[in-house]
């Protein structure tokens, strides 16, 4: 017998699946128009940060960000970089710290840095701290000035003594105190957050693109009086069949063909339009309306059966698709 409960759960499960799936492909559908190729965090404070773009839509259907950018990932329209790194704090979330050395042998944060250096002239080394006396450093050995660093005196490295017990170190051990909660923490006990840019998939968002277009399309015709049928082949004078994204006729007017083009960087832009023009020339009693968004290019006079309408985005080609469609 089926569980209730389970069953339930699944089908709240599908259907906020399939309302994540209705806003990426919205997303999708900005990156394109908006001629966005990566996100990248906006750092706002010391641990807040955002992606405005989707942040929006988040907002808008009531998910959380993090739950969008990780499906757009899965589903290969993003690829996931390191952008940033926050140091969290494992108690509140906060990163508002101060951040203190302790010496590792008695824990005291009373420990201060020296430096160790050699007077050329006397051969002297020793601590550069302890040589300062009225604003001056003056030679332990010799009683004259040190001078010019790198000339008369050079700098052997540097390290940690502490105040308290006394020990020396070269690395001094951390411990940072939230402002925000008060809590104490080592760098074992932090937490390390990366933060995230994401590259954007342009081939695969063109394909939600290109298909968003036709859909509005068919449902734009349909509203006209066509009959619409996707993905519909025909057979030219030459008997080739040519299968044609779009094909839609109103009773006794001429049958229209639809085509699309995205954006003038596609690689395969100028093998497609040949693809066209051959199917036109084949076709010649179908009239063949390219649908170009994001492109410059100009086919005007080329064939009587083929015309080219280019605009910004989906709603513009509507609106110059009228000129067309009776």
């Amino acid at each position: 017998m089926m569980n209730p409960l389970r069953s339930t759960n699944n089908k709240t499960f599908k259907i906020q699946k399939t309302k994540i799936d209705e806003v990426i492909n919205e997303i999708v559908i900005k990156l394109f128009e908006n001629d966005i190729t990566e996100l990248s965090p906006d750092i706002t404070g010391s641990s807040k940060y955002s992606y405005p773009i989707i942040e929006e839509l988040s907002s808008k259907y009531n998910i959380r960000v993090e739950t969008l950018l990780n499906e757009m990932v899965k589903k290969d329209f993003l690829k996931r970089k390191v952008y940033d790194k926050f140091v969290i704090c494992p108690k509140c979330g906060g990163s508002r710290f101060t951040v203190k050395f302790l010496c590792p042998s008695c824990g005291s944060i009373n420990v201060e840095r020296i430096t160790l250096f050699s007077h050329i002239s006397c051969g002297y080394i020793g601590i550069l701290e302890e040589t300062r006396e009225d604003g001056k450093y003056i030679c332990p050995r010799c009683k004259k000035p040190l001078g010019i660093m790198g000339k008369d005196w050079i700098k052997i490295g540097s390290t940690f003594r502490c105040k308290d017990c006394g020990a020396s170190f070269h690395i001094p051990g951390t411990r940072f105190y939230c402002i925000d909660c008060g809590g104490e923490f080592n760098y074992n006990e932090v937490v390390y957050k990366n933060i995230y840019k994401y590259v954007v998939n342009t081939i695969k968002v063109k394909e939600i693109y290109n298909q968003y277009l036709l859909g509005l399309v068919e449902k734009y015709l349909v509203k006209n009086g066509y009959k619409v049928k996707r993905d519909s082949t025909i057979k030219g004078l030459s008997g080739i069949p040519h299968v044609i994204p779009i094909l839609a006729k109103k009773n006794s007017s001429e049958t229209i063909a639809i085509h699309t083009l995205l954006s003038e960087e596609d690689e395969e832009l100028s093998a497609k339009i040949l693809g066209i023009y051959g199917i036109a020339l084949d076709t010649p009693e179908i009239l063949h309306l390219i649908l170009g968004v994001k492109i410059i290019i100009s086919l005007e006079g080329k064939l009587q059966n083929v015309k080219l309408i280019k605009g910004n985005n989906a709603d513009e080609l509507l609106q110059k698709l009228s000129e067309y469609v009776k």
